[in-house]
C-alpha cells in the first residue's frame, strides 16, 4: 500500500503474483464520512483495479452510504467457509 503522509489513508495498492510481479493496481478515493467514538473519519467512496498488461481492463467499486455494523467473529473464521 502507498498511504499518503498527511491524512495517513491508503490511497494505492499493488497486488502481486507469486513471483513478485504487479498483476493488478488500486487506488482509493474517500468521498465518504463516518463518526466512530464521536469523530469524523474519511472512508473510501472509490477504488479503482486496473490490470497491468491490459490498462483497458478496469473494474470500479464505488461505496454509498457506508454505516457501522456489529458482525459476529465468527464470520471471519476460515474454517466458517464452505465449498
Amino acid at each position: 500500500y502507498w498511504v499518503e503522509d498527511k491524512s495517513k489513508l491508503a490511497v494505492r495498492a499493488d497486488f502481486l503474483t507469486l513471483q513478485g510481479k504487479v498483476f493488478k493496481s488500486a487506488t482509493m478515493e474517500y468521498g465518504n464520512k463516518l463518526t466512530v467514538n464521536g469523530e469524523k473519519i474519511n472512508f473510501v467512496s472509490k477504488l479503482q483495479i486496473v490490470d497491468a498488461k491490459n490498462k483497458k481492463n478496469i473494474s470500479i467499486i464505488r461505496y454509498a452510504a457506508p454505516k457501522i455494523e456489529e458482525h459476529s467473529q465468527q464470520i471471519f473464521n476460515i474454517s466458517s467457509l464452505r465449498r
